[in-house]
């Protein structure tokens, strides 16, 4: 399928990058979205050589659901994890979103417009402010839009210097 040639091509590109990359203290992200069998070679070729961020929570697509991130966190604990859009917007009713392990992250890409602002803080609180990252799904939405929601949640200055580069400086091995 259209799907797994895809799968098979990016496997192919990290699999190909990763020498380089495990050596480099400036490693980089690739982005994926797809289903947890399609993608294994995607896991295994990320899992000791770059964090890997994934579309979750939108109930249009079955490969986004974040029911699927404990099956990766289980097969690839190594993994470091992005889930964007606060690990899934439009399921954050489900108590199943599990955003366990130790290298599992959120970032809040196109959140604010779907999240009400007491939940978008409790959803701060549940996963704390070292485990988030800032996104704002540009082109989708305006990069100083979305800081300037993060801003209004009145968050302490530690926590927004985490989680608008300390955080991802610290998965990149880098000083934070």
């Amino acid at each position: 399928t259209t799907l797994d040639f895809f799968a098979a091509s990016a496997t192919s590109a990290a699999v190909s990058r990763s020498s380089s990359l495990a050596d480099s203290p400036a490693r980089s992200m690739i982005s994926w979205s797809s289903s947890v069998g399609s993608s294994r070679g995607i896991w295994q070729a990320c899992e000791h050589v770059c964090p890997l961020l994934i579309h979750t929570g939108d109930r249009r697509y079955h490969y986004s659901n974040p029911s699927m991130i404990p099956a990766i966190v289980r097969d690839f604990p190594s993994l470091t994890l992005i889930c964007a859009h606060m690990g899934g917007y439009s399921e954050l009713d489900d108590p199943a979103i599990p955003l366990q392990g130790k290298n599992v992250y959120v970032d809040c890409s196109s959140s604010f417009f779907a999240i009400p602002r007491d939940q978008m803080l409790d959803l701060f609180a549940r996963y704390g402010e070292d485990r988030i990252l800032f996104g704002s799904d540009y082109p989708m939405w305006d990069m100083g839009s979305e800081l300037e929601k993060l801003r209004d949640l009145g968050l302490s200055e530690t926590a927004m210097q985490k989680i608008l580069s300390g955080n991802l400086l610290k998965i990149l091995g880098e000083n934070a």
